[in-house]
């Protein structure tokens, strides 16, 4: 959207400078593709729409994207780009990780399974991603998990109404396409009903798209289309940095 579409800097807050926006970049990860797991039939496909709408609907540099997809999504390579943002990123810009591959909870731990891993001991725990958004201090993160299980990346998280956010306050939130649970894969050549929904409601936006707002209307769409046997889940992350602020695309 433009600036003029998403600044909200000089509502009640007139005798207070423009709120200064960076960058927005776009972490995505995908794999369709394992070496030691069942094959999926979506991932890679719905995080090129996702790039493709967000570059060419909303203020997202080509040139700020960074994919890993199939088998360049190896645990090596995700910390690595995880790494580079918590050194690099400016308080100002913003970063929007999504995930869309296989993930398992064992033991109550939740681990994203990369393309590569064959054993549980191979796997990336979801505390090691967590671990880095403690040190970043970009002004948002926001996670966008379309894998089963997704839900416990919400350890120890807080919740509040969409009416107490603004912008201009940091934020670490997250989005997943279900709680403790397995979710649909999408057919071969089409979406995930995940993806369907979020590249519907992106695309359809007539104004700024708030995270908060933006993933109550996937949760809703994907619960009523499956009728209960996946339910998305959304909401503020229990990390340092998080000061209770919400994205907007």
């Amino acid at each position: 959207m433009s600036e003029e579409t998403r600044d909200i800097s000089g509502v009640g807050a007139s005798a207070k400078a423009p709120l200064l926006r960076g960058k927005n970049h776009l972490f995505a990860i995908a794999i369709d593709r394992y070496l030691h797991q069942r094959p999926l039939f979506s991932c890679v496909r719905d995080s090129k729409d996702l790039i493709r709408i967000l570059v060419s609907h909303y203020a997202f540099d080509i040139s700020s994207v960074v994919t890993l997809f199939n088998e360049a999504a190896t645990t090596k390579n995700i910390l690595a780009q995880l790494d580079a943002y918590a050194s690099t990123l400016p308080e100002e810009d913003s970063l929007v990780i999504y995930y869309a591959g296989h993930s398992v909870v064992r033991q109550g731990i939740g681990y994203w399974i990369p393309v590569d891993a064959e054993h549980f001991t191979e796997f990336l725990p979801l505390s090691s991603v967590r671990d880095f958004l403690e040190v970043m201090v970009a002004r948002h993160v926001f996670i966008m998990v379309d894998a089963c299980f997704a839900g416990r990346f919400f350890v120890d998280t807080r919740s509040a109404s969409s009416l107490d956010y603004i912008e201009a306050h940091p934020s670490r939130y997250a989005l997943t396409a279900g709680r403790e649970e397995r979710v649909l894969d999408g057919p071969v050549g089409g979406n995930s009903l995940f993806a369907d929904s979020l590249k519907y409601h992106l695309v359809s936006a007539r104004q700024a798209m708030g995270a908060v707002y933006l993933s109550d209307l996937v949760m809703r769409d994907v619960a009523e289309k499956v009728q209960g046997f996946q339910t998305p889940r959304h909401g503020e992350l229990n990390v340092q940095g998080n000061r209770h602020g919400q994205f907007f695309f």
